[in-house]
């Protein structure tokens, strides 16, 4: 489970210390009667302005400045109760919709690059590694299609063609994927892929291009030096 994405931290951080900064100039802001106020304004303010500039800071998956509207509105009692709770429809009926939207985005993206892309490069590890992410489409809601399988099928066997060096539980989250892909493109309305499997293979291609680097060559099956027998031993 992700309890908050990378942006969070400096977001947190910068909360931090306007939080100080306010405490240290206009103490009285953060007495003990209106700091959870205070707090509430800090946080929706410093979300809010991030999100603006790019920064999407996430805490169990929810925006920042949306956990600063909560703590509002929990200081306005009932009345406070109620909008929280129109809000938290409003925003789960919303992160439905950004979800299918960019789901939708993703696709598209997964498809014009094995179109133009049949085969990934494979001088470096960044360039490899980021066309795996992106032509291996992973739905959100694991749901799959007959063509997202046959698409993933084809991404699959181009990566086999370039043959990665791959730890063997590395291999077998491919394998599983393909075998899955493989059975489900037969059918016309494919089964919900396996939450662990999908969270299994989605995590392993995303660390594999975060730790990718420009300046490395890809390492291939191929790159591995043969194992030569060691001389006989001589018994006396």
């Amino acid at each position: 489970m992700i309890i908050f994405n990378l942006w969070a931290i400096p977001i947190l951080f910068a909360i931090y210390l306007v939080h100080v900064g306010v405490a240290h100039f206009f103490p009285a802001l953060v007495s003990d009667y209106i700091v959870s106020w205070s707090t509430g304004v800090i946080v929706t303010i410093i979300g809010a302005l991030t999100e603006l500039i790019g920064v999407k800071g996430r805490l169990f998956f929810m925006p920042i400045w949306f956990i600063g509207l909560g703590i509002i509105c929990l200081q306005l009692g009932w009345v406070g109760s109620v909008l929280l709770g129109a809000l938290v429809v409003v925003g789960i009926i919303w992160l439905f919709r950004y979800g299918k939207k960019q789901e939708a985005k993703e696709w598209q993206v997964a498809q014009e690059k094995l179109r133009t892309t049949p085969v990934p490069p494979s001088e470096n590890e960044e360039v490899f590694w980021g066309w795996v992410r992106t032509a291996v489409h992973l739905p959100l809601s694991a749901a799959y299609t007959p063509e997202i399988c046959e698409h993933d099928l084809k991404a699959l066997q181009a990566i086999q063609r370039v043959s990665p060096r791959l730890e063997p539980a590395e291999q077998a989250h491919f394998s599983a994927l393909e075998q899955f892909l493989d059975d489900a493109r037969r059918m016309q309305k494919p089964p919900l892929m396996d939450p662990k499997l999908h969270s299994t293979i989605s995590d392993f291609i995303r660390k594999k291009a975060i730790k990718a680097r420009a300046n490395r060559p890809l390492q291939t099956a191929g790159d591995i030096p043969p194992v030569h027998p060691g001389p006989d031993r001589c018994t006396a």
